[in-house]
């Protein structure tokens, strides 16, 4: 199976799901067969290397959001009759969509208004302030110094109190914010799956780990047979004979037992001890013991050969 024939079964497999998701998958599987053709592969290697297409199917789907995966449940081959489906079951879906939306909506909303709600308390501390003085001056200018002095006390109490929860509440409303992030993503991912930062979706991020690993692993055993083959290479370098021109070995090399080494070669005059003369010729050997009896009369050499021979 090439690689049209690999994402042609795919997206059949796939023809429930949403057409984003079933993009989605098709685009990553296709740059995963690129990226082995371009490490050596073939296609069909390649393609075999992924496993079997319902496998993979059905692995997309079990890690589809929740809202897709119940409609492509729901799904049938015939497009009019998905039509049929979704408006004979409309009074139900309808209100209950209407209803998620709503809640969804109030909750954000809810997360929000807090924020604004701490923001508007520490706004009002701090303009305590300024209502005291004035409140200090009017009643100075009236006749009650002591009531101005109070509301002079009371005001810059207040503000005090909102400069030292400014921090706090800018705190809180950090944290809020990140609630209603982790919020929306929660509510997205019911729909659409979370996406990596490299743009890639969470379950193609572990297939591509997987593949990475599988990749990793065939190179490291390429490297392991090659070093085992140059390690062999060089024993058999040292303990091979190192002959020169000549055919001699080299002193210092391994002797080479399965050569062929010729018998040295015995000085002048040498016979061996307890051995019989052979005639050459057969002639004389058929003729008498004429001549083992003068070879009997001769005197016994010593081995090696006489002294006269060796000098």
């Amino acid at each position: 199976m090439n690689k049209l024939e690999f994402l042609a079964a795919l997206r059949s497999a796939l023809g429930k799901l949403p057409e984003q998701e079933v993009r989605a998958s098709l685009d990553f599987y296709a740059e995963a067969i690129d990226d082995r053709v371009e490490d050596g592969a073939t296609e069909e290697e390649a393609v075999a290397a992924l496993g079997p297409v319902p496998a993979i199917a059905a692995q997309i789907i079990a890690e589809a959001p929740p809202i897709p995966k119940a409609v492509a449940k729901m799904k049938t081959d015939s497009h009019v009759a998905n039509v049929v489906l979704a408006v004979v079951l409309s009074p139900v879906w309808v209100p209950l969509a209407f209803a998620f939306a709503l809640t969804v909506a109030c909750i954000y909303l809810s997360l929000w208004m807090l924020v604004a709600a701490l923001w508007v308390c520490v706004a009002c501390l701090i303009l305590c302030a300024p209502i005291g003085i004035v409140g200090a001056v009017y009643c100075t200018a009236t006749g009650f110094p002591l009531t101005g002095l109070w509301l002079l006390g009371c005001g810059l109490a207040g503000c005090g109190i909102g400069l030292f929860s400014l921090l706090g509440v800018k705190a809180a409303s950090v944290g809020v914010v990140k609630l209603t992030r982790l919020f929306a993503s929660a509510v997205k991912g019911l729909f659409v799956r979370r996406k990596e930062r490299g743009g890639a979706t969470a379950d193609d991020g572990k297939v591509r780990e997987k593949a990475a690993i599988a990749d990793l692993a065939g190179k490291a055993k390429g490297k392991a047979s090659a070093a085992a083959e140059s390690a062999r290479a060089a024993i058999h370098a040292a303990t091979a004979p190192r002959l020169p021109k000549d055919g001699a070995p080299q002193p210092g090399s391994a002797p080479d037992f399965n050569a062929h080494h010729d018998a040295p070669v015995p000085p002048p005059g040498y016979v061996p001890a307890n051995v019989s003369a052979v005639p050459a010729d057969p002639a004389a050997a058929s003729a008498g013991t004429a001549p083992a009896s003068a070879a009997a009369s001769q005197p016994a050499q010593p081995e090696g050969g006489s002294h006269d021979h060796r000098a």
